[in-house]
């Protein structure tokens, strides 16, 4: 299992190596707003982005909206605590409707108890879910047959931004 999981993250460094690295901000909680921390920063890096919130091996932060604006991300990913995809959507789109996220970034909603704040092996799906939202054409490269494959884990709320990807659901 140790062998599969390393070879996945070696297809995913593979594939986004020599890209961009677009800047990420990913957000544990959001009232108030904490940045998120550990494990995730090292998780947007592995997926060929850079991180602008939070520290690795550091704990999650309460931060402000301001501060999530100057971090001039590329896009923003809502990963709240303890929310499967259905609520964590519902508060990405409250917080985009809110004006509280930077206008004319995507802003991707996950389900981070599957992938993203349980430390275990699904943390590897959480590295090629983000690796298909910040490099839209990566996840054939990756492995994956194409984002879709991600339904169940990712979402993309509608706004700026959502007409480039369509929508992930949990439905497909």
């Amino acid at each position: 299992m140790v062998a599969g999981l390393a070879a996945r993250l070696d297809r995913v460094a593979t594939a986004v190596a020599g890209r961009g690295r677009p800047r990420v901000a990913v957000l544990e909680w959001t009232n108030p707003p904490f940045t998120a921390g550990h494990w995730v920063p090292d998780m947007v890096a592995a997926a060929g982005g850079a991180p602008t919130l939070g520290e690795a091996g550091q704990r999650s932060q309460a931060t402000t909206w301001e501060a999530v604006a100057r971090s001039r991300a590329d896009l923003v990913v809502v990963a709240p605590c303890g929310y499967a995809l259905p609520a964590a959507v519902e508060v990405a789109s409250q917080l985009r409707e809110g004006g509280h996220l930077p206008a004319g970034v995507p802003v991707w909603a996950v389900d981070a108890d599957a992938a993203f704040v349980r430390p275990g092996p699904r943390l590897v799906d959480g590295v090629e879910a983000l690796a298909a939202i910040i490099h839209p054409d990566v996840a054939a490269d990756a492995g994956r047959d194409d984002a879709n494959e991600f339904g169940d884990d990712l979402h993309l709320v509608g706004g700026e931004g959502a007409a480039e990807r369509p929508q992930q659901t949990r439905d497909g």
